[in-house]
């Protein structure tokens, strides 16, 4: 693996029945809970999917992404509908959607805020459609 930014308290790395590797609480967590605080460079209008591919990366609308030089935590968390997990975008942070016993994994709708078009339009996102 990657070197990996520890970027939520109380989680775990395992194998996710949705998709290869998933972050799970070690907690009980309430809804409102923050996680973490979003951090990484906001980029726009990325056309390039080979760059996506290559990096870890948040959708924080249809035309923008929150990239990091390192991967983390929160890069791991699989997406599903209904999520226990959403960005609030105005305090940038990942909070808990709603209430997860200890052992959840934890997980975002991707489509929640959007995604870049060359992404959605790729193989790629398969699993999200």
């Amino acid at each position: 693996m990657k070197q990996l930014l520890e970027t939520i308290q109380d989680v775990e790395l395992a194998d996710s029945s949705i998709h290869g590797t998933g972050v799970f609480t070690t907690r009980p967590r309430q809804r409102g809970e923050i996680l973490t605080i979003l951090d990484g460079q906001v980029l726009r209008d990325v056309d390039d999917l080979d760059f996506l591919l290559a990096h870890e990366w948040n959708a924080i609308s249809d035309t923008e992404i929150l990239l990091r030089p390192i991967w983390t935590t929160y890069g791991f968390i699989n997406h599903a509908r209904p999520a226990f997990v959403t960005y609030n975008l105005f305090r940038q942070t990942l909070e808990m959607k709603k209430d997860a016993p200890a052992g959840t994994e934890l997980t975002l709708d991707y489509l929640e805020h959007g995604i870049p078009a060359v992404y959605l339009a790729s193989h790629h996102a398969a699993y999200l459609r």
